[in-house]
């Protein structure tokens, strides 16, 4: 797996965590519809980047996984902790990036 697509997954967090910022700042502010708006776009990037990574060796979706598993306990500080610091396979521990500076 190269290691742009790691990035890009990381980067990805960055987004929708603005974006789901600014979302609450049109909340607060009465703008409802931009609000919704914005947490659509939210939660289509949320489940593009729990689909877009993949071990190649085992095949698992390790996005899937934070992501189901953090949601059950109600807890998004730890699935944004959990995908910005991905740097192995949870079912065979093999590594995402390649290089080990990164």
């Amino acid at each position: 797996m190269s290691n742009m697509r790691v990035w890009i997954y990381r980067l990805l967090t960055i987004v929708w965590l603005g974006l789901f910022m600014v979302a609450i700042q049109f909340g607060s502010s009465g703008r409802f519809t931009e609000a919704g708006v914005v947490l659509g776009v939210v939660l289509a990037l949320i489940i593009g980047q729990a689909l877009m990574l993949k071990c190649p060796a085992c095949g698992i979706r390790p996005g899937i996984l934070s992501l189901v598993f953090w949601s059950l306990f109600l807890d998004p500080a730890c699935y944004i902790a959990d995908v910005l610091l991905v740097k192995e396979c949870p079912r065979c521990g093999k590594p995402f990036i390649k290089n080990k500076l990164l």
